[in-house]
């Protein structure tokens, strides 16, 4: 390993020994890593990717550390921090480029400044852009094949490449980079022109709900001893919900119709915890229940209005 640390240092790459790995992951978790390496640019990636398959050092590739779950022995290696790397957007018309680095929320928020529709779905999905490109990230009927158009990536050989999303075997929660060892560098994603104060209320109506909805059922969950769930891949497995395949000239009106949807399917859920707790005589969680439902109706109409579907509307 001290030769590895000679050639890194020779290459001028940013690296830590023993870096606590709990620092960098959203479970907040996890032992020292052995070398813990920060390439500031792509070319630095590259070089450090070359350097451990040269010296025949494991290693492991980490993005915002979402859903990650290090062993409290840490990592006999080294991890390498993409999370900075390439942070930049570009847009030029209808697409965007980004950085492998890129988190998905600036990704969403740059589609909105310059009023850009296709991205809302993935608006309160943690990670970066490579990460969600690596395991075709979607939520709310929505996945990033939808939207990706290309993607450029270091291949095992140590060869740089752009290829098409079309050969990179999107499917659900699935890419080929799981088989193929390559290391995300950028991705490229056709939009379509959008209302950007439509866009900004459907990101925003989705965050907030979300949060404001798992954090009081969670607590209360907890509260009486139960286990709500804590990753995305848990609330995927157990929802009721079926995600669909889009397309990213899918209209605005068909967007809004998925989102009617998901709240409708979590209304009726709300019905059936407000049924179970009164019959439980649990007044606490009944209230929450009645809050949260109360809420989800009148999105759903404020939806519906927007679609001039909603009751009272000619």
């Amino acid at each position: 390993m001290e030769r590895f640390k000679q050639k890194l240092q020779a290459a001028a790459i940013p690296f830590r020994e023993n870096e606590p790995l709990a620092a960098h992951c959203t479970f907040k978790i996890g032992g020292p890593a052995q070398l813990f390496v920060m390439p500031e640019n792509e070319q630095q990636l590259c070089s450090a990717v070359a350097l451990c398959k040269e010296q025949a050092v494991r290693y492991y590739l980490l993005g915002n550390g979402s859903n990650i779950l290090f062993a409290d022995e840490g990592f006999s290696g080294v991890v390498i921090d993409v999370s900075a790397l390439d942070a930049e957007i570009a847009v030029e018309d209808t697409v965007l480029t980004a950085g492998a680095g890129v988190r998905l929320a600036a990704l969403c928020k740059a589609a909105l400044k310059h009023g850009l529709s296709g991205l809302e779905f993935a608006y309160g999905i943690p990670g970066t852009v490579g990460g969600a490109v690596y395991m075709n990230a979607g939520a709310y009927g929505g996945e990033m094949k939808d939207v990706l158009t290309t993607v450029r990536y270091l291949a095992a050989e140590g060869e740089v490449r752009e290829v098409p999303a079309a050969e990179l075997d999107l499917r659900y929660r699935h890419s080929i980079f799981e088989e193929n060892s390559g290391c995300i560098l950028s991705a490229q994603f056709h939009l379509q022109p959008g209302n950007a104060a439509d866009i900004r209320a459907k990101m925003d109506e989705l965050m907030d709900s979300l949060n404001a909805h798992l954090d009081v059922v969670s607590e209360r969950l907890i509260t009486i001893g139960g286990e709500p769930y804590s990753t995305l891949v848990e609330f995927s497995s157990n929802s009721g919900l079926t995600e669909t395949t889009g397309t990213f000239d899918k209209p605005m009106s068909d967007q809004i119709q998925l989102l009617v949807d998901t709240y409708k399917y979590l209304s009726v859920l709300f019905q059936v915890g407000l049924d179970i707790t009164d019959e439980e005589g649990d007044a606490p969680s009944n209230d929450i229940f009645t809050a949260a439902k109360s809420e989800i109706d009148k999105t759903i109409w404020m939806l519906t209005a927007e679609l001039g579907q909603a009751p009272g509307l000619r």
